[in-house]
């Protein structure tokens, strides 16, 4: 295993995966914004894969990189929207990581969700015309 640098949650959280050791890890600082109204940051997903609110919740508890609370704006794409119907990690795996850490890493700095839809039907999934 690689030197991980002292961190504030080292020391509370060992094992755990969050910003300061992956900071350490890839050494890079911690973002600061220089022009945070004209900055922007996106995450795209692909319905039916969507965020749970409450997973973002539990890892900023356990972070504290951000307050519990803290949500990705969201810019629906032909009728994308945040689905809590299906769950499990096919589902909200890849999105709440993509979430969690661009969100934790920029904090304050907002975050855009391009959540593109649509949730059923022929058009629904990737590869279909409306989600290419």
């Amino acid at each position: 295993m690689p030197y991980l640098p002292q961190s504030p949650c080292r020391s509370r959280f060992s094992g755990c995966a969050d910003e300061p050791i992956h900071s350490a890890l890839y050494n890079f600082a911690w973002y600061e914004p220089c022009r945070p109204k004209e900055d922007a940051f996106a995450v795209a997903e692909f319905s039916p894969q969507s965020y749970l609110p409450s997973d973002l919740d539990l890892f900023f508890n356990y972070s504290a990189s951000a307050p519990q609370g803290t949500r990705p704006v969201l810019r629906s794409i032909d009728g994308g929207t945040v689905q809590t119907s299906q769950t499990g990690f096919d589902y909200n795996g890849e999105s709440d990581l993509d979430l969690q850490y661009g969100m934790g890493l920029l904090y304050p700095q907002p975050v855009s969700l391009y959540q593109v839809g649509p949730q059923v039907g022929p058009e629904a999934g990737y590869g279909s015309f409306n989600t290419l």
